[in-house]
């Protein structure tokens, strides 16, 4: 029955969150004292009383008989000791939740006994509800399978949470999305200071490529769907929020050791036999809390180191790597390795690519400090380093050689003081002062002073190449982010009304130091060539005076939030929330003025966000109704209100790098790089443009709009939650959300005739290049390129380029539902969650370049519209469940079996049409322009198909499901991959300890990744798209007698024949993993 009663307060955890603040750390009690003939008791003593650590909480009763214990530790257990003139009562093993503000009435003066009525008494306990949360407790954590160790498995078996792989090129990195939203919009703070990606380059979302907190050091997470307290800030999709572990009156502690080897992997997948290298994960760590000083200051200490080698997974071919290169052979890749050396004194590495491996360590040290009955301290020292060696670089025609490969290291260092005092019976505040500094840099195995050569074996570039130097985007690459956060609260109870104010103050010290290509890239046609030295192509960028130094950005953006709340129980079964909040932002800098994009595009450059502001309005309800039916304990909850925040800072960094002036191509003639020894890009700089040199254009530039405004989006909520009896526990949850105004990017160069050039063309005769020469079958305006005009493999940067412009949206929405039900029995528990959504958006901006964000988002005849889609978040259908099995073999030493499932609609994906050999046929520049760009337009007869073609094209056309559109193009992001279906299991077991406490115990674990692997390797199999899109075919202008113009298809390129879906096997997660664990707990 413990085990039943646990599961149970766990589980109401999450279907009866309070609203809280992204950054709230403690929990609270609102209760009245009454008579029992119903009369309010003013004057009454209430003291709760933490008991693990002493902590005492006076309060007394005002003229309503309300009491607000506020700031309270999280956890448990406390009593609650109410003393009055008509009677007293006690209240003994409550458990809090982080943010949970527990409804408890207490009747005294009973002549038969006292008596404590927990308001919504379906699960021992209720709080203030509006939307869609739910919070994990240590222990749910723990039982969940966790090879990684990282709290992005539990949270993904929440409602609205997705958990997607982005990995590529060996790396197994996993990304947030809460709501179907952006990755990126989230937040996740630890302890009251944000740990989220500030910037914006980490895909995973933390600030480094693993969490900066172990699971160790977690009492608990909230996961915020939708919070309308106004203390609630800086995101549209959701909030994380983990408070750590703090001392008690009894020291504790435990010493752990995690491992996973080859040996603990699988090998095959359906009737694939794959080829696992040797490789070591190992995790060991410590924990040891206590008291300084009993009942009054306490420490907890955790410190946490994970090592990571692994085999990269790509090689040349007959190198015997899981994944082998096409067209590259083993002995082609080793002359190149051979001719690096002799010809160029440069050591490019290894043909079979190279370990992959991670270092990373966690410290984590908290006080907490009682300074009296009225005030507590805590305090939060935080430290997270890694060093990530990383494979890159490499696909199925293209072999990276090691010297590529990069290592990225991150340092982490965070501080964070709070002061919570009461200064009165109704009065009290919280202070909050934190700093947090990550410093990042990226940098080539084979060194950062080498250029980056491609080495083409034939097909030009199309075909299989050999890479080799300093990756273009690590050639100079660092970043640092100082960030500190302030903020005073005030509450006061007034009434049955509780009324909060405060001020948050947030400053982002940003430095980014990011040129690429300023190591020069260079191609060569062939081996012969690379050891001769005669090059076919350059590419050179950098700063003006050829210091890359000299291009970085630096810049402060300053945030100041005011806000107001008041929180009214307007009776016994009604809570009414009303607040806004008021947040404006501040620069000193501004972008470098660029006079030419003034004149170009008629837009001034400098604009920044200083001085931008937004009022966000909220509110929020709770309606215990009680029983409805069959219904039992129904409570209906929701809000309305205005969200913003979550935009990296990336996107608006952008403008201060790219000005047009601070980083320039060079147009340096291939004639003097011949010779070029890889090292000493000196000679180039004489060839770099220089502002106010005849001809000169600027660089490629990132533009905020001068108008633009701050992203905004109005959410709205509906909660239901009940029960049926008999334990069985419900929750449902509808959540609308409109967009206000949101981000859209414009390629300011397309089709502006300032930067256009003359183009003989056979075909057309003279023309100006970057001007419409005509109309498409689609509508599509088409310009004289290079590809129309024979001249293929000419790069045209002369008449393109881009110049990004950053504006706004008001175009997107969501519709998300989940329904949710626990049941638990003596030894057997069970949760399960459905969530389905429906999601559309402008753009994908899954990149942290802007113009990435441009090209990678499929569109229509238009190009810089912002045309509504599906977004590529979207998972329409989720469904998980958690279910536990607890049974004592060993005498009181219990045995856990946890099974963790998820079933997962496909990922999105558009069908696109590309543009035969890279042209620019549409008016867009090689950058701005790739296979996901142009959405694919249906022939209904008015397009030309070569007869060679014409069979494999009709099998794709019915293979994707095109027929019915003829003459129309697909609808961006209308497909999807397959479903994935996923099992994984922990094993934990108990056993007697050494006897040097009352409570020690070892502990083993068994962690299995992927069981129906391991039980089957036909099942399990985990796919995701290959990217955002599939291009069908790839299309050549050709004029008609009319003088329009249609095109002509050809197959995509890379394409397999006869294959239409965009998946590929993602063979980390599609291979069972073992994971060994033992912790001795004291």
């Amino acid at each position: 029955m413990v085990f039943r009663n646990l599961f149970l307060g766990l589980f109401a955890t999450v279907l009866l969150a309070v609203p809280v603040f992204a950054q709230e750390t403690t929990s609270a009690i609102r209760g009245t004292v009454i008579s029992s003939s119903g009369a309010e008791i003013s004057g009454a003593s209430v003291s709760v009383t933490h008991e693990p650590s002493g902590s005492v909480s006076s309060q007394v009763t005002n003229s309503q008989g309300i009491f607000l214990a506020r700031n309270l530790r999280v956890g448990g257990p406390y009593s609650v000791i109410v003393t009055s003139a008509v009677g007293n009562t006690k209240l003994d093993n409550i458990y809090l939740e982080l943010g949970e503000t527990d409804k408890i009435k207490f009747i005294v003066g009973n002549s038969v006994s006292e008596e404590v009525v927990v308001y919504g008494q379906r699960l021992d306990t209720a709080g203030l509800i509006t939307g869609p949360k739910s919070t994990l407790t240590s222990e749910q954590i723990g039982n969940i399978a966790s090879v990684k160790r990282d709290l992005k498995d539990a949270v993904a078996t929440q409602p609205f949470v997705n958990v997607y792989s982005i990995s590529f090129n060996g790396d197994d990195t996993e990304s947030i999305s809460i709501a179907g939203q952006n990755a990126r919009y989230s937040t996740f703070s630890v302890d009251g200071i944000g740990q989220s990606d500030d910037f914006g380059l980490e895909m995973g979302g933390y600030p480094g490529v693993r969490s900066p907190i172990s699971l160790d050091s977690v009492e608990q997470v909230n996961v915020s769907v939708v919070d309308f307290d106004v203390r609630d800030s800086g995101s549209t999709a959701g909030n994380i929020n983990v408070v750590t572990k703090s001392g008690t009156n009894e020291f504790s502690g435990s010493v752990y050791g995690f491992q996973m080897s080859d040996s603990w992997v699988g090998d095959k997948i359906e009737d694939t036999n794959v080829t696992i290298g040797e490789f070591d994960e190992e995790t060991v760590g410590y924990t040891f809390g206590g008291p300084v000083i009993e009942d009054k200051l306490f420490f907890f200490i955790n410190y946490d180191k994970f090592e990571k080698l692994e085999p990269g997974i790509w090689g040349a071919a007959g190198s015997g790597a899981l994944r082998e290169v096409d067209g590259v052979s083993l002995a082609d890749a080793n002359k190149i390795i051979d001719l690096a050396n002799s010809v160029y004194n440069y050591d490019a590495g290894t043909a079979s690519g190279m370990n992959n491996s991670l270092l990373d360590e966690d410290l984590l040290v908290k006080l907490d400090w009682n300074m009296n009955d009225s005030q507590r301290l805590t305090y939060t020292h935080q430290t997270s380093e890694n060093n990530d060696v990383r494979e890159y670089g490499t696909s199925q025609t293209i072999l990276a050689l090691s010297s590529g490969n990069y290592v990225k290291t991150t340092e982490l260092k965070s501080d964070s003081i709070q002061i919570f005092s009461d200064w009165t019976d109704n009065f009290s505040t919280t202070f909050r002062y934190g700093t947090r500094i990550v410093e990042t840099a990226q940098d080539s195995v084979g060194g950062d002073d080498f250029m980056r050569a491609i080495v083409e074996l034939g097909e030009g570039n199309r075909g299989p190449q050999v890479v080799l130097g300093a990756d273009v985007f690590r050639h100079f690459n660092s970043l640092a982010t100082e960030t500190s956060e302030l903020e005073f609260e005030m509450s006061y109870l007034a009434g049955s009304h509780e009324l909060v104010a405060g001020i948050h103050k947030n400053d982002v010290d940003v430095f980014n130091g990011f040129v690429a290509y300023s190591d020069a890239e260079l191609i060569y046609a062939s081996i012969a060539d690379f050891e001769n030295k005669t090059p076919y192509s350059i590419d050179y960028r950098n700063a003006p005076s050829g210091d890359p130094a000299d291009g970085s950005a630096a810049f402060v953006i300053e945030t100041t939030s005011l806000y107001f709340q008041d929180t009214w129980d307007y009776s016994d079964k009604l809570t009414l929330q009303l607040g806004v909040r008021y947040e404006e932002y501040a620069m000193d800098q501004a972008p470098k003025y660029n006079p030419l994009l003034m004149t170009y595009h008629g837009i001034r450059n400098d604009t920044s966000l200083d001085g931008k502001n937004i009022v966000l309005p909220r509110f929020g309800f709770t309606f215990e109704h009680g029983d409805f039916g069959m219904m039992q304990d129904v409570t209906i909850r929701g809000g309305l209100g205005y969200f913003t925040g979550g935009r990296p800072n990336v996107w608006m960094g952008g403008t201060f790098s790219n000005d047009g002036i601070g980083i320039q191509n060079a147009n340096v003639p291939v004639s003097a790089a011949a010779n070029f020894n890889g090292f000493d890009t000196t000679p180039f700089d004489q060839y770099i443009y220089q502002v106010g040199q005849p001809g000169f254009r600027p660089g490629y530039a990132d533009i905020m709009d001068p108008n633009f405004e701050l992203p905004k989006d109005m959410k709205m909520s509906v909660g239901l939650d009940w029960s049926l009896g008999d334990g069985y526990f419900f929750s449902a949850d509808i959540l609308r959300t409109e967009t206000d105004t949101d981000l859209h990017f414009k390629q300011l160069r397309l089709g502006n005739p300032a930067f256009a050039g003359s183009v003989n063309c056979p075909e057309i005769g003279n023309s100006v290049s970057n001007t419409p020469i005509g109309t498409a079958v689609d509508g599509r305006l088409i310009y004289a390129d290079y590809s129309y005009c024979g001249k293929a493999m000419e790069k045209f940067y002369d008449g393109r380029g881009y110049d990004m412009l950053l504006t706004n949206t008001d175009k997107g929405n969501s519709d998300l539902f989940s329904l949710s039900m626990a049941k638990a029995w003596d030894s057997w528990d069970i949760y399960a969650a459905y969530t389905w959504q429906n999601i559309n958006t402008v753009g994908n901006l899954s990149s942290s370049r802007n113009i990435s964000n441009y090209k990678y988002t499929t569109k229509y005849a238009d190009f810089n519209e912002d045309v509504m889609h599906r977004s590529v978040y979207e998972r329409e259908h989720t469904l998980n469940f958690v279910a536990n099995y607890k049974k004592f073999f060993f005498a009181d030493h219990p045995t856990v079996f946890t099974f963790v499932g998820a079933a997962i609609s496909g990922e999105p994906f558009s069908y696109t049409l590309g543009q035969y050999k890279d042209g620019a046929l549409w008016g867009l520049d090689q950058e701005s322009a790739r296979d996901e760009t142009a959405a694919f337009y249906v022939p209904n007869g008015d397009v030309i198909i070569p007869s060679w073609f014409q069979s494999d094209f009709d099998s794709y056309i019915a293979a994707a499901g095109l027929g019915d559109l003829a003459g129309g193009f697909a609808p961006i992001n209308g497909y999807e991959t397959d479903w994935n279906y996923r099992l994984d299991f922990k094993l934990t077991q108990e056993f007697p300890g050494l006897g040097l406490t009352d409570k020690d115990k070892f502990v083993v674990t068994f962690d299995i990744e992927n069981l129906l692997n391991l039980i089957d390797s036909d099942y399990g199999k985990q796919t995701k798209a290959s990217s955002t899109a599939r291009s069908l075919a790839e299309a050549t202008p050709v004029k008609t007698g009319d003088g329009t113009f249609t095109y002509e298809y050809r197959p995509a390129y890379g394409m397999n024949l006869g294959r239409v879906d965009n998946q590929s096997l993602n063979y980390h997660r599609s291979l069972y993993r073992i994971q060994l664990g033992f912790k001795y707990i004291f």
